[in-house]
């Protein structure tokens, strides 16, 4: 793996460690939520978690992947990880 997808996939990776930890926070606060409110955010929280793993099947083939192909790899899990940070911040602003 060249240094640069090496340090892509580092820093990636230790992104979606913070994601977790987050998404944990958020599972917290939506246990501590009326029932049609928990509902709702957990229905939130399962569609942030298809996205992290989304994020984690794309950090993985980018990991896995050629020199020739790290461009349009990154370039999707770019648009994966943007989708995750708007979830998570959507559902975030709903504890504010």
């Amino acid at each position: 793996m060249t240094g640069r997808r090496e340090e892509l996939v580092r820093k990636l990776q230790a992104k979606l460690e913070e994601w977790n930890t987050r998404i944990d926070e958020l599972e917290v606060q939506a246990a501590l939520m009326e029932a049609e409110a928990r509902t709702e955010q957990q229905k939130r929280i399962e569609r942030i978690r298809r996205k992290r793993d989304e994020v984690q099947e794309k950090i993985d083939a980018l990991s896995r992947s050629g020199d020739d192909a790290l461009r349009d790899l990154e370039q999707g899990v770019n648009l994966a990880v943007d989708a995750l940070k708007e979830a998570l911040q959507s559902a975030t602003s709903r504890f504010r």
